[in-house]
């Protein structure tokens, strides 16, 4: 068997339609749900499992579409240091993300832009992703350095509230 033969055989991507995402949307609000088999269905040309991770993926409501924080990529990098690719691990500290929100994020934007990086160390150009980033830092930096700050100045003006060592006694 030939590569021609693979690609004949090799069933065309259908893309959900508006009436197939209407179908599953409805049969969602049903007390209970039917089950992704009794779904599939009203749709002829969909399976049991494509239809549930339509649902899961795309069409839930629970599903946060907002745009990516910094906070969530920094999260998601985190993890996938410690957890490798294991989505469905991961996605248990993302509250509202899907697991194939977080694999594509990974995929088609932070695995790129960290190899990216690695391969321009010396450069001296930053991304608008990396002064974002920078940003960020020197803001939570400046803020704790206030905080430390403020609690200095408190102990330098009043130090009768300080506590007391007596060093004869401390055990050292």
């Amino acid at each position: 068997m030939n590569v021609d033969d693979l690609k004949k055989n090799k069933r065309p991507r259908k893309y959900f339609t508006r009436y197939e995402d209407f179908v599953i949307e409805e049969c969602q609000k049903l007390s209970p749900p039917p089950s992704w088999e009794a779904v599939s269905q009203y749709l002829p040309l969909r399976t049991p499992r494509q239809c549930r991770d339509r649902w899961i993926n795309y069409l839930s409501p629970a599903i946060n579409r907002k745009p990516w924080s910094i906070e969530e990529d920094k999260l998601l990098f985190e993890k996938v240091t410690i957890y490798g690719k294991k989505w469905s691990e991961i996605a248990k500290y993302f509250r509202d993300r899907s697991n194939n929100q977080l694999k594509n994020r990974w995929y088609f934007h932070l695995s790129g832009e960290i190899s990216k990086n690695k391969d321009c160390l010396n450069s001296t150009k930053e991304t608008a992703k990396d002064l974002q980033i920078k940003e960020f830092w020197d803001e939570k930096v400046s803020e704790e350095f206030h905080h430390i700050l403020a609690q200095a100045q408190y102990w330098g003006e009043d130090r009768s509230s300080e506590p007391v060592i007596d060093e004869t006694q401390a055990n050292f």
